[in-house]
């Protein structure tokens, strides 16, 4: 249901807050909670974000609130700036109101951005410093938290749900879209090594983020990494998943969107800065095995991410918001256009992984 203006004073005076309510509008531009900047009335309090929880994307979200209570409270106690979850005043990690809906609230830190994307080496370097840091201060938590989107990054798991979608077809849309389904029975035997790795458990189970595009770190105005945020996704996983998705987004000079492919480009220079600022932390905590299989990481996401625009497509554009006619297929033509970009020059990658001097322009 909609949310009033007169809801949201209401719903502020659940929490345990310092300062007293003023005024709020709309903030962000997230396509999953609705979200709400809280400006409070005296100069010494904080301001606050707060949020209606979906419970469309998150059907648990007892388990949802649960995760992100450790893990912003190990990251306090380890006194490191992150988010600050605000609890209800019967000390509960979020508020359920009469019609059933469910509340958070974090203070809002100052003086902060986020970007959609960059082109600046320095940025990624500090992106690559956050994903880092971010691993390594939570090296140490136990990593049975709870799995709040099962199977999220589980490449057969995909598999099964695309595979699923080309046999039932309800969209109508398989017969036009052969030649990528295609490419995916080829990409998926390509990266047989690495799911096998990963099927046979050979790399620790890590508290990860999950979801590292660019947007997800918060920035001072002088460009430097603040925290991550967004951690609805924090749960177990592997530490490529992160460095893989942050790299897939960041070292591609085309707009995930993008219709023309010939815009697709690996840029090697953010890809050198982001690791140079991802394993100068990651160094701190990360194994031998780890390390040694980082390099196919950006390939495995990518190929995952194309995989699950193309079987929402299929099914005919259920998860993901749309601005178009045949836009997760754009999208998924980017994915696989960069996997072909990422394959041709593997060996270059891997000598950065491991050298870190790549110094060289986009290709």
């Amino acid at each position: 249901m909609g949310v009033t203006g007169k809801d949201i004073p209401s719903v502020f005076q659940q929490f345990a807050c310092k300062g007293t309510f003023n005024e709020h509008h709309r903030y962000g531009s997230g396509h999953i909670h609705q979200t709400w900047l809280v400006e409070t009335v005296e100069s010494d309090a904080p301001d606050y974000i707060l949020q209606k929880i979906s419970s469309d994307v998150f059907r648990n979200i007892p388990a949802l609130m649960e995760n992100i209570r450790l893990v912003t409270t190990h990251l306090a106690e380890k006194g490191s700036p992150s988010l600050q979850l605000v609890t209800t005043s019967g000390h509960q990690p979020y508020y359920v109101d009469d019609q059933g809906d469910s509340w958070r609230l974090f203070v809002y830190i100052p003086d902060s951005l986020t970007l959609d994307h960059t082109d600046d080496p320095g940025r990624a370097s500090e992106a690559g410093k956050a994903i880092g840091n971010f691993q390594y201060l939570l090296s140490d938590l136990n990593a049975n938290l709870h799995e709040t989107l099962p199977g999220f990054h589980d490449v057969e798991y995909r598999m099964e749900q695309f595979r699923k979608a080309c046999r039932e077809d309800p969209a109508g849309r398989c017969l036009s879209v052969q030649a990528e389904r295609d490419r995916v029975e080829e990409w998926y035997q390509a990266l047989a090594p690495f799911r096998e790795t990963i099927a046979l458990q050979r790399f620790p189970l890590r508290v990860i983020h999950n979801d590292t595009k660019l947007n997800n770190i918060l920035f001072d105005r002088e460009g430097k990494a603040i925290c991550m945020i967004d951690l609805d996704t924090v749960m177990p996983g592997y530490v490529h998943y992160d460095v893989g998705d942050a790299l897939r987004i960041l070292s591609n000079t085309a707009a995930e969107d993008e219709r023309d492919l010939s815009h697709v480009g690996l840029d090697l220079r953010i890809l050198e800065a982001f690791l140079k600022g991802y394993l100068g932390e990651a160094v701190k905590f990360i194994t031998p095995e780890e390390r040694a299989w980082l390099p196919l990481a950006p390939l495995y996401m990518t190929f995952i991410i194309g995989l699950r625009f193309l079987t929402d497509h299929i099914q005919g554009d259920r998860y993901f918001h749309i601005r178009r006619e045949g836009h997760n297929l754009d999208r998924a033509r980017v994915q696989f256009a960069f996997a072909r970009k990422l394959n041709a020059f593997q060996d270059r990658i891997w000598d950065g992984f491991f050298n870190v001097n790549i110094s060289n322009p986009i290709i």
